[in-house]
């Protein structure tokens, strides 16, 4: 039965022996902006205290081994300077009265030799993902991974031990180990990639053997209260699939549920995945078989949240993306206030990364969002050629580059950012911030107007709708010479 009970999202719940303020959670995000050897930095401490009023914290992913990384700057968790690092994260948080979680990860084939200094990534079978990977040398097909003997499977859960060892050592209210989204654990729990026959492999319970090994290693550190799993039981992300997904998922919550971890963290399919060859499995085909708190996170807004929490579909629910844009996330809910649009995100890198955030530059974001309220989005690079390549690979289109006496732009065959009903213009206005370095703001409040001035300039016309939701955001940093630093594409 439905409760009464309006405002859910800002009621207490206990989680273990914490108790959360609110019931929204803060999804876990990669933000690729670790600093040198993948150490978080002041900006990350900053970044998430901004945020702390949510009722918990799931921190980006985290690798839990120089071998897990398959993205530029993302944090790790196997180095005493790292934990240095997270510890003024967990510090800041703690201050602003907030609880935060490490999601520890390993992202298994999701690699590239040169991102590993010339190894070959691993997984559960040499099966390798479909499609390319931005990498060091610029896009590459994925590897196809080298697969772990069975000798080696233990010292990979103990990897995950340590990462859970080190995230105690600074200062972390718990973990959450990373189980969806086709990393190193999913690979070994759904079909469409093991392809073992040893005794990881095969039958349900021998492809989730990786996973509970993890799961108890990181008990045996925590305890069960101090612990939760994430997974993504419809999710296609990076090329998965299974044969049986009810079955395959049924088994390992009710695994998890014999465990007692203190939550189960649910990635809901949705249409993106369905498109790419998988099928919606239905949250409440697990709601009966978990008893303990229950995260779903499928992009809710507040009215949807609210149901879900009434109906007691779920406990908690993740908000991802709109936290990027509205660190006040909780209060602008309470309020009923408007939400800023996602294009509002702003990188956080270090200055020495070819990076900065000065006054100059805000002052000139401000001025364009009051010329163009409709929407707008920034891109920070330092070679323009290099990302026009990696965009036309991202993309999978041509682009083109224009340079007028008064700005600089790339141009797209399609809509992107906050385009009008019918197909639009992108105005660009081009502000210089460094030597070699340009900072874009993309715009279209008048489209008919904008569209007019450009042809006449020899602007980009857009010639469909936007593809990538009411406010699209795209950003690259990259630094001097042209490693990508970040990439954020929402929508």
């Amino acid at each position: 039965m439905p409760v009464e009970t309006k405002d859910l999202l800002f009621s207490e719940m206990p989680l273990g022996p914490i108790v959360l303020k609110n019931r929204l959670v803060m999804a876990p995000m990669t933000r690729c902006r670790a600093g040198e050897n993948h150490v978080p930095t002041s900006s990350t401490a900053v970044y998430y205290e901004q945020r702390a009023t949510a009722g918990l914290i799931v921190s980006e992913a985290t690798q839990v081994s120089p071998m897990g990384v398959g993205y530029p700057n993302t944090p790790g968790i196997y180095s005493a300077e790292q934990v240095a690092g997270w510890k003024k994260v967990t510090d800041a948080v703690h201050h602003a009265g907030g609880r935060i979680f490490l999601q520890l990860w390993h992202v298994g084939r999701v690699s590239h030799s040169l991102w590993l200094n010339g190894e070959r990534p691993v997984s559960s079978s040499a099966v390798a993902a479909r499609g390319e990977l931005y990498t060091p040398g610029g896009m590459k097909p994925y590897d196809t991974p080298r697969a772990l003997d069975i000798s080696e499977i233990p010292g990979l859960v103990e990897q995950y031990r340590s990462g859970a060892r080190n995230a105690l050592a600074a200062g972390f209210d718990g973990v959450e180990v990373h189980g969806a989204n086709g990393y190193l654990p999913d690979q070994f729990l759904r079909d469409g990639v093991n392809k073992r026959s040893d005794a990881y492999g095969g039958s349900v319970e021998n492809r989730a053997r990786f996973l509970l090994e993890i799961v108890d290693a990181v008990v045996g550190v925590w305890g069960k209260d101090r612990v939760g799993v994430r997974l993504s039981p419809s999710g296609s992300f990076n090329d998965m699939s299974d044969s049986n997904p009810e079955k395959t998922f049924s088994y390992v919550v009710q695994e998890l549920e014999k465990r007692g971890v203190v939550y189960l963290h649910l990635i809901e399919g949705n249409e993106a995945d369905v498109r790419h060859g998988g099928r919606i499995v239905p949250t409440s085909l697990f709601r009966p078989l978990f008893k303990r708190a229950l995260i779903v996170c499928g992009d809710y807004s507040r009215e949807r949240a609210e149901k879900v929490l009434a109906e007691r579909a779920a406990d908690l629910v993740a908000f991802g993306r709109p936290f990027i844009a509205n660190p006040d996330l909780p209060q602008r809910f309470a309020k009923n206030a408007p939400l800023n649009p996602r294009t509002r995100t702003r990188f956080m890198a270090e200055r020495k990364r070819g990076t900065r955030i000065t006054r100059r530059f805000l002052k000139q974001k401000e001025k364009a969002m009051a010329n163009n309220p409709v929407g707008w989005f920034e891109i920070y690079v330092q070679d323009g050629a290099r990302a026009t390549r990696f965009y036309e690979a991202v993309f999978k289109t041509k682009m083109e580059y224009v340079k007028t006496p008064d700005y600089e732009m790339w141009m797209f065959p399609h809509a992107m950012g906050q385009a009008g009903a019918g197909g639009a213009l992108m105005k660009m206005q081009g502000v210089p911030s460094g030597k070699n370095s340009t900072v874009v703001y993309f715009s279209c409040a008048d489209c008919a107007a904008e569209s007019a001035r450009a042809k006449e300039n020899g602007g980009a016309i857009f010639k469909e709708k936007t593809s990538i939701g009411e406010h699209g955001y795209i950003s690259l940093v990259t630094d001097t010479e042209g490693n990508l630093i970040g990439f954020h594409s929402l929508k």
